[in-house]
């Protein structure tokens, strides 16, 4: 039933206060038809094994340079870390921005990608 784009619809099934704060408006998960397939496409060619390597190299290159300053705290709080990102290198801050949790500073940007990714025309 969830497959059939017939019997299901997501844009519009998620309340607003959801869109704007854990999915984002305008992004895969409220997205139907040629528009959800294109996206979703886009994203999975994202996650692929040489991606994921990628992603877990800079994730952990970036916490290990971050290991000196945090051995000089009591208390380091992890939904906080993502934000240094900021710091990397420019290629990898929008590979890194693509994974990383959404949150209230990144969310932002993820939607100017999405808006981005909106204006790419879908192919029949």
């Amino acid at each position: 039933m969830f497959y059939d784009p017939e019997k299901f619809k997501r844009n519009g099934a998620g309340p607003k206060r959801i869109q704007k704060t854990l999915f984002g408006e305008n992004t895969i998960q409220t997205l139907d038809g040629k528009k959800h397939l294109h996206r979703k496409a886009l994203f999975l060619s994202l996650m692929g094994p040489d991606a994921q390597q990628h992603l877990a190299q800079m994730v952990r290159a970036a916490w290990e340079a971050r290991i000196p300053e945090w051995e000089q705290k009591d208390r380091i709080v992890l939904f906080d870390i993502q934000h240094v990102k900021k710091k990397t290198p420019a290629g990898e801050w929008r590979a890194f921005s693509f994974f990383s949790i959404v949150s209230s500073q990144n969310a932002e940007n993820l939607q100017n990608v999405n808006k981005q990714v909106d204006k790419i025309k879908v192919q029949a």
